[in-house]
């Protein structure tokens, strides 16, 4: 695979009878780097909304499905090509995205923390993996 766009559009209501008929979504595209400038992107990206535009999808916003918010949007700082193919489209920033990341090689619980967890298994408290059986049910009825 060298590259994929991927369009959804809401077939099941958040809430009531929503199903929010105007909007649609890109969740995400992108290109293999070997195949970038050749004009994938693009096409990728024209055939998602078009798509979404032949399902009656008058407004589309690039990031995760905007009730569930799974994916941020672009990082414009990490992909800079991928923001400008879609300002290139139309797209208008309405949000920075923000990706963060810290290497954890080398790092250490700070004993302010290490103290208050002492504290807190002297008063009963546990810390630990819980296993499946402790772990709430998140299935309705």
């Amino acid at each position: 695979m060298v590259g994929a766009a991927y369009a959804v559009r809401c077939r099941t209501p958040l809430a009531g009878t929503d199903l929010e008929p105007a909007n649609g979504w890109i969740l995400f595209f992108f290109v293999d780097p070997a195949h970038r400038r050749g004009g994938l992107g693009r096409r990728l990206l024209t055939d998602a909304l078009q798509w979404l535009r032949g399902h009656g999808r008058t407004w589309v916003c690039f990031a995760a499905y905007a009730p569930l918010y799974v994916l941020p949007g672009l990082d414009r700082a990490a992909y800079p090509e991928a923001a400008r193919l879609l300002a290139g489209l139309g797209f208008r920033t309405r949000y920075e995205a923000v990706a963060m990341h810290r290497g954890l090689v080398g790092y250490r619980v700070p004993a302010a923390v290490r103290q208050h967890e002492e504290t807190l298994v002297a008063r009963g408290f546990r810390f630990g993996t819980p296993s499946d059986d402790e772990l709430a049910s998140t299935r309705a009825g």
